[in-house]
């Protein structure tokens, strides 16, 4: 298997690669139950359960006892059909280059389809407006908002923002009055 630079890699790149995607996977999946609020102990212990298996034609990667991933000699990434069986039709790239995925869901997104889950959810919170949001969702609309409107930067301190959340609750709750009339 030839590395990013075309040359032959060694069992020791590739491990090393290997163990890398396992770290990946990990700081993602806690990533993730944090955004999701999911963050309890269980989870991060389950999170962080992660195993590398060395076989002879596939090396294993599994999560808190289930199997993951499976990477061939060449160090192609594909999902799992069965255990010992790869899932041709999931794959996802080489462990040469991990950085097109986000690995902290169930399966792996592509970066861009995540951003753009992400975006969309925002545009509909900004678009629908009388939904119920925590906190959090108020902090990562503004942070979408200044990206998107880059020209005119919103700078709001966190006074300000406690402000804008209090007076979002005051509107949503006034709406949903207004709607049970």
């Amino acid at each position: 298997m030839n590395n990013y630079k075309g040359e032959i890699m060694t069992n020791t790149e590739r491990t090393k690669l290997i163990e890398a995607l396992a770290a990946l996977i990990i700081t993602q999946t806690i990533t993730r139950l944090c955004e999701q609020e999911l963050d309890c102990d269980c989870n991060l212990d389950s999170a962080r359960n992660v195993v590398i298996k060395k076989g002879k034609k596939y090396t294993k990667i599994d999560q808190d006892g289930s199997g993951k991933f499976m990477i061939t000699e060449d160090g192609e990434i594909f999902g799992i059909k069965g255990y010992g069986k790869i899932h041709k039709g999931h794959h996802y790239g080489n462990i040469t280059d991990t950085s097109g995925y986000f690995w902290g869901d169930y399966r792996p997104q592509t970066v861009g389809h995540r951003e753009g889950v992400k975006k969309a959810h925002a545009d509909y919170v900004v678009n629908k407006g009388a939904i119920t949001m925590k906190r959090d969702d108020i902090f990562f609309v503004i942070d979408w908002i200044n990206k998107k409107c880059s020209s005119e930067k919103i700078n709001l301190d966190t006074e300000d923002m406690d402000n804008l959340y209090n007076d979002y609750c005051k509107d949503v709750e006034n709406k949903n009055r207004s709607l049970q009339e």
